[in-house]
């Protein structure tokens, strides 16, 4: 009711602050898992069919109608907010994605650099792995 109360004041001027208020929220909706906009639709119609219920008579086809221009605003409103908070879910994700290919990249890069210094030191020349006629041959040239 707040934010109800937030579009009649709008209607006296503030229409700015209430546009952001409105795309905040709907912001926060896309934040709750297997939100989807068309439920603020759904809100929309349960809020008429309430007041429907609860003024009879006086809720008459005009008054209607005009609540249901102003609730379809801010339905719209909260929508893009909705969309707004999905297109930048989706970048953080894509970042993140490009952050762990990259530090995916680095770990395999290291354990490749640790492989090869263990290779090398494997096919280095050392006195347990060089035959007594290869040491003869070698040893010579050392003095």
């Amino acid at each position: 009711m707040r934010v109800i109360n937030m579009a009649v004041k709008a209607l006296e001027g503030d229409s700015k602050s209430l546009y952001e208020e409105l795309a905040l929220l709907g912001a926060k909706h896309a934040a709750i898992n297997n939100m989807k906009i068309e439920y603020f639709k759904i809100i929309k119609e349960a809020i008429l069919m309430t007041w429907g219920r609860l003024i009879y008579e006086e809720f008459t086809d005009d008054v209607r109608n005009a609540w249901g221009h102003v609730l379809d605003e801010i339905v719209g409103i909260m929508g893009v907010g909705c969309l707004i908070f999905e297109e930048e879910e989706e970048k953080i994700l894509e970042e993140q994605e490009k952050n762990d290919n990259i530090q995916e990249f680095i770990t395999s890069s290291n354990d490749y650099q640790q492989n090869y210094k263990k290779q090398n030191k494997k096919s280095r020349l050392s006195v347990a792995t060089v035959s007594k006629e290869e040491l003869d041959q070698i040893y010579p040239n050392c003095k």
